[in-house]
């Protein structure tokens, strides 16, 4: 007896440790995602002024479509990889991967081809004046010419993590990022081109990331290699209906910029935008966390599903869970204590409007934090589970079908202030309908 009331906390702690390596490195890896994002706005503020700060605001929606398109592919396909059984991974497994490539390459394309193309007019879309145009078309032309290299980077992170391998992905995260960071000081200051730079420097930088993932593949306990097929395209959508809620998650927040840009453009103009872009870009931080901790959590909840330990995949929610609430509460405070100096160092220009405006904006938008690690934690579980309806579900509610009427009811009745709340009360929203979804699980595994 003492023995199974013994095994029974070192089990646990054996979970949480794994899930605390896995989580880990996922979120060093997404913090330094968030990192070079605050830096390419930081040297766009000061290399550019707050005309190219609002034009880097406008733009971000297309980037994160791009990644949200990569990470579909990536975090779908690596499911339907992680849950074969190992023998069949070699054959299978490699399979899936090589039509997730076929898929990535033939999009990436298109996406090329509208960046050299449209560029104008997509910059008209996402609400650029006669002073911003410049600047968002020329780092469409410069980003999407590299869509491609971005799109396979993030399939190929995510297969090598679902491989194994987390820490050789992370380390080809922070070789992505931090060569982004490199490039931008470069073109930037150095050659003075400013966005179309910018641009380039994002398309460019995965592929130092794809020269340090190759070594996955001169390894003899690598699972899966890339093998000539005709594409499948029914193959191809199984993946992203898998991997959708991932794809949500990273382009919501860009249509929340877009409707935010649009609303925020009639409130209070460029200096509007440029203050919500410094707001945007630093609660980067805290989605970059919440991402790590998701990403983190699906190998494990994925091994222990196999195993048949349905329970020990809760265990590993809840912990993730309590990871998330302690970073809202960490975030709020330094937004609390810190806001201004923040503010300081994206003003090159001594604009107190725009200092004013920014700093209101942490005080309000960071109050969202507690809910929304929460729900993007519960989204990549339900994905976890291959129960990709409720992921959508979750995910399209925080996404799309909260935040939008809110956005447009709050402005007008609050202005900014409206602005900064919507996604508070979104998010609230949203907890409610994941918790839905959660206890109608327990119920089922206790029944």
């Amino acid at each position: 007896m003492r023995r199974l009331l013994s095994k029974k906390p070192k089990e646990q702690t054996g979970i949480y440790r794994e899930t605390a390596h896995y989580v880990f490195l996922n979120v060093r890896g997404m913090l330094m995602l968030a990192a070079y994002i605050l830096a390419d706005t930081l040297f766009i503020a000061n290399g550019v002024g707050a005309v190219g700060l609002a034009a880097l605001t406008l733009v971000l929606p297309v980037y994160s479509f791009i990644s949200g398109f990569g990470l579909m592919l990536g975090m779908g396909a690596a499911t339907r990889f992680a849950s074969c059984p190992v023998p069949e991974r070699r054959g299978r497994g490699s399979r899936i991967f090589s039509q997730a490539i076929l898929a990535a390459l033939g999009c990436g394309a298109l996406f090329c081809a509208a960046g050299h193309f449209f560029n104008a007019e997509l910059a008209a879309l996402l609400g650029a004046d006669y002073e911003t145009l410049p600047h968002i078309s020329n780092y469409l032309r410069g980003f999407l010419s590299f869509a491609p290299i971005h799109i396979i980077n993030n399939i190929l992170l995510c297969f090598v993590r679902n491989d194994g391998n987390p820490r050789l992905s992370m380390t080809g995260m922070m070789a992505w990022y931090l060569g982004n960071i490199c490039f931008d000081i470069i073109v930037i200051f150095g050659w003075g081109i400013g966005l179309l730079g910018t641009g380039m420097a994002s398309g460019i930088a995965p592929a130092l990331s794809l020269c340090v993932l190759s070594r996955h593949f001169m390894k003899r306990k690598n699972s899966f290699r890339f093998v000539f097929a005709r594409p499948v395209v029914a193959d191809v959508l199984r993946s992203m209906n898998i991997g959708l809620s991932a794809f949500i998650t990273e382009f919501s927040s860009g249509v929340i910029m877009v409707v935010f840009n649009l609303s925020i453009l009639g409130l209070s103009g460029n200096t509007g935008v440029a203050a919500y872009g410094i707001v945007a870009n630093l609660a980067l931080v805290a989605v970059a966390v919440y991402t790590g901790f998701a990403q983190g959590i699906q190998p494990v909840v994925n091994r222990r599903l196999r195993q048949g330990q349905v329970h020990d995949a809760g265990r590993v929610l809840r912990f993730a869970f309590m990871c998330v609430l302690g970073t809202a509460a960490l975030l709020n405070l330094a937004g609390l204590l810190f806001a201004t100096p923040i503010v300081g160092f994206f003003d090159s220009e001594n604009n107190h409007e725009l200092v004013r405006m920014a700093t209101r904006g942490i005080h309000l938008y960071f109050l969202s934090f507690f809910f929304m690690g929460m729900n993007i934690v519960a989204a990549s579980y339900f994905a976890s589970l291959l129960k990709p309806a409720q992921s959508f579900a979750v995910s399209f509610a925080r996404g799309f079908a909260a935040i939008l009427p809110l956005i447009l009811i709050l402005s007008r009745l609050f202005g900014m202030d409206g602005v900064w709340i919507s996604v508070s009360v979104s998010e609230t929203f949203t907890i409610c309908l994941s918790a839905l979804f959660l206890f109608a699980g327990l119920k089922g595994v206790r029944a």
